[in-house]
């Protein structure tokens, strides 16, 4: 089994999960298994080498992941390398400027550092793909690309981390999340906002259960006090989880609905 270092780009978790369905189909079928027992994870290979300093990378890398912004992907067909000896099948994402672009750009600086790129991984030669089954036997590449067909395409999303990883099996070295990344912070929050509305009716139910035990009275009294403070309290939750559902969709054309 090989073994290097890659520089990969790693995807939103909505984008990333549709991606191990197809690991999950694959495997189920006992098709290959090969990425999962890998340990690997979604991703798009910059770049690989069979040496890479990590010490030279990791500022390297955390400087270049901070000029780019998240970088919008859509996998719009299925694909495979005819001459690859692994009988490689992937997701190919549409070879858009910026992808294109973010790829140069960091070939150029690790050139600089004097490392060796891979033929290729050269910019005149990359071929963009996430890899969805490896090792897949001759005999069954016409089943596995039937299967994988069922797969709406095209699914888009965004990448949102670049990290060094040496294989194999495959070790995270470091990463580094893509500009500010709004896009996982936005998600991440409004998720926060969800599990708060939740503690919050959970809340109120307790009360309602423990003041009815105490009598009409003290129920119509706690009632009338928890839900002016509870009401405004789920007012602001909305208001703060809309503010940054807008701030996705004005920079990325995506919404989230809690």
């Amino acid at each position: 089994m090989s073994e290097g270092f890659a520089i990969e780009l790693y995807l939103e978790p909505a984008l990333e999960n549709q991606v191990l369905k197809a690991w999950n189909v694959m495997a189920r079928r006992q098709i290959s298994t090969h990425l999962i027992e890998t340990e690997s994870r979604p991703h798009i290979t910059l770049l690989s080498a069979p040496f890479l300093e990590p010490s030279k990378v990791e500022p390297l890398l955390r400087a270049f992941a901070s000029k780019h912004e998240p970088l919008p992907l859509s996998f719009s067909s299925l694909a495979t390398f005819p001459s690859h000896p692994d009988n490689l099948l992937f997701l190919a994402p549409t070879p858009s400027a910026a992808l294109l672009h973010l790829h140069s750009h960091l070939c150029d600086a690790i050139r600089k550092e004097s490392f060796e790129i891979a033929d290729q991984f050269a910019v005149d030669s990359w071929i963009p793909h996430c890899p969805v089954a490896r090792h897949v036997p001759k005999q069954r590449i016409a089943e596995a690309f039937s299967l994988l067909r069922e797969l709406k395409l095209p699914v888009s999303g965004y990448a949102v981390d670049i990290a060094l990883v040496q294989f194999s099996p495959v070790r995270e070295l470091f990463s580094f999340a893509l500009g500010n990344n709004p896009v996982r912070s936005s998600i991440t929050l409004a998720s926060c906002f969800s599990v708060a509305k939740d503690c919050c009716f959970l809340i109120s139910w307790w009360f309602v259960c423990l003041c009815d035990s105490m009598g009409p009275f003290f129920f119509f009294f706690f009632f009338l006090m928890y839900s002016s403070l509870f009401g405004s309290l789920l007012a602001r939750i909305e208001k703060n989880s809309r503010k940054f559902v807008y701030l996705d969709e004005s920079l990325y054309g995506f919404e989230i609905f809690l």
